[in-house]
C-alpha cells in the first residue's frame, strides 16, 4: 500500500493535479461496468461524479462511467476500442492519443 500511496503522490505532484486516487482489482469486489470502483475513488476523493472524468480504452470504461454518473467520459482509442464503440458505451468525447487526453485534461483543470 506504500507503494500505492507514493505512486499517487508523485503523480499528483508531477502533473500538479488538484486530487489523484488509485483503486485496483483487490479494493474491490465487482469489476467494469459495476461502477464499485469508480464510487470508491470519489468517495476517497470526496468529489461529486458529475465533477468527474472518467476516462479509458474500453467500453466496459465508458459503461462504469455512465454508471457511476460520471461528469464525462472520455474514450481513448489507441487500446481496445474504436471511437464509434466508445461512443455507443457512453463516452462524451473521444481523443485519439495519450497526448491529446493530456491537452483536454490540462485544459479541464486548467494548468
Amino acid at each position: 500500500m506504500i507503494g500505492v500511496k507514493i505512486f499517487c503522490e508523485t503523480l499528483q505532484t508531477h502533473y500538479r493535479l488538484p486530487a489523484f486516487t488509485v483503486v485496483t482489482c483487490e479494493d474491490v469486489t465487482t469489476h467494469k461496468p459495476n461502477p464499485e470502483s469508480l464510487r470508491l475513488a470519489l468517495k476517497q476523493l470526496d468529489t461529486d461524479p458529475k465533477e468527474c472524468m472518467v476516462f479509458g480504452d474500453h467500453q466496459v470504461d465508458m459503461q462504469a462511467g455512465v454508471n457511476a454518473g460520471a461528469g464525462q467520459c472520455v474514450g481513448v482509442t489507441h487500446g481496445f476500442h474504436a471511437s464509434e464503440t466508445l461512443v455507443a458505451a457512453g463516452a462524451t468525447e473521444v481523443v485519439s492519443s495519450l497526448t491529446e487526453l493530456a491537452v483536454k485534461l490540462r485544459a479541464t483543470i486548467k494548468l
